[in-house]
C-alpha cells in the first residue's frame, strides 16, 4: 500500500480510514467495506440520510482524496484521476475505458475548470449516493404497485 500510494503512510495509519475491520479480530471486512448501508461494526443501519452517509464517510473520502492527489496539490487532474483508476482497473474484473475515466472526472469537475479539488468529490459521491437512494425509492414503489 505505501508502495502504491507513495504517501510515506504505513498500512496501520490508512487501514481505518479506508477498510472496515472487525473490532475483535482487527481484520480487514472485505464483505461490508463498501457497503455504504453497512455501520463501522458491519451490521446493517435500518435508515441512513445521504448526509449521514457522507458524514459517516467523509473521512475515508478525504484519504481517499489525498492518494488520488498525488502532488498534494489540493487538486485532482484528470492524469492522476485516470493513473489510480487504471490502478485500480488491474483488480477489477470490468476495468473502465479511458473514456469512461474522462468522462467521471469531468462530471466531477462541477466548476468546469479542469481540476478537481475536495468539495467537489465529496459532492460528487453526495449527489451519487443520492441519485441511488432516490432510485432504489422507485423501485420500491413499482414493486408495490
Amino acid at each position: 500500500m505505501e508502495e502504491t500510494t507513495r504517501l510515506g503512510l504505513p498500512w496501520r495509519m490508512l487501514k481505518d480510514k479506508l477498510v472496515r475491520t472487525d473490532p475483535d479480530t482487527r481484520l480487514v471486512r472485505y464483505m461490508d467495506t463498501f457497503d455504504l448501508t453497512a455501520n463501522r461494526g458491519g451490521r446493517k443501519s435500518d435508515a441512513q440520510t445521504v448526509v449521514e452517509t457522507l458524514y459517516k464517510n467523509k473521512r475515508s473520502l478525504e484519504a481517499i482524496f489525498k492518494i488520488l492527489d498525488k502532488d498534494n496539490s489540493g487538486y485532482i487532474t484528470l492524469e492522476e484521476f485516470s493513473e489510480a483508476c487504471q490502478l485500480l482497473g488491474k483488480y477489477m474484473p470490468n476495468p473502465m475505458t479511458q473514456e469512461q475515466l474522462v468522462d467521471i472526472c469531468r462530471l466531477m469537475d462541477i466548476n468546469k475548470d479542469g481540476l478537481v479539488d475536495l468539495n467537489e468529490f465529496l459532492e460528487s459521491f453526495r449527489l451519487a449516493e443520492k441519485s441511488l437512494h432516490e432510485e432504489e425509492h422507485m423501485i420500491a414503489e413499482i414493486k408495490a404497485s
